[in-house]
């Protein structure tokens, strides 16, 4: 599990190469098993491989014009009447994709929605896919085949000032 940590990396560049069928299906598996509160399950997901639409969901902020060139984009979506934690629940589905991407050779970048830049991303994003009003978009990720692969995370990175046992010890 370290490992695929330490490889997860924002990747915004991608082959043009088609992400296969059982890896987007495994990617999907690795998204199921992530935990809910009170096991409510407020999310679902839109997998989005059509080039229109994957090209839309590029404008969607001033910083997501990557996903046109992604081969696959997994629209994150929560229920906020079914939950009030609905963001915690698809931030961890979120990662679980973008964690399962890793393990599958590919690379993927997280794309904010929900609060993000430019004019109204959500509404934007809802109009493209055509999503119900009920449901609110946390985020686009973007994966693919990366172009160029970045080096793991190191030891280095490990900030030891970062941790507090007990009490915050400022």
């Amino acid at each position: 599990m370290i490992d695929a940590i330490k490889n997860r990396r924002s990747i915004r560049n991608f082959k043009n190469k088609k992400v296969e069928e059982e890896k987007i299906r495994e990617i999907l598996k690795a998204a199921m098993y992530a935990p809910s509160a009170h096991s409510s399950y407020p999310w679902e997901i839109i997998v989005v491989t059509e080039e229109e639409k994957r090209k839309a969901l590029g404008k969607a902020t001033k910083w997501s014009d990557f996903a046109a060139e992604a081969p696959v984009c997994f629209t994150i979506l929560g229920d906020e009447n079914k939950s009030d934690r609905w963001i915690e629940d698809t931030s961890i589905v979120s990662e679980h994709i973008l964690l399962e991407a890793v393990e599958q050779n590919l690379g993927g970048c997280w794309i904010q929605i929900k609060n993000g830049s430019g004019k109204d991303p959500e509404e934007y994003v809802r109009e493209v896919l055509e999503i119900p009003k009920r449901w609110r978009v946390l985020s686009v990720l973007a994966v693919g085949y990366p172009k160029e692969r970045k080096p793991p995370h190191t030891e280095g990175e490990f900030k030891e000032e970062k941790i507090h046992y007990q009490q915050h010890s400022e």
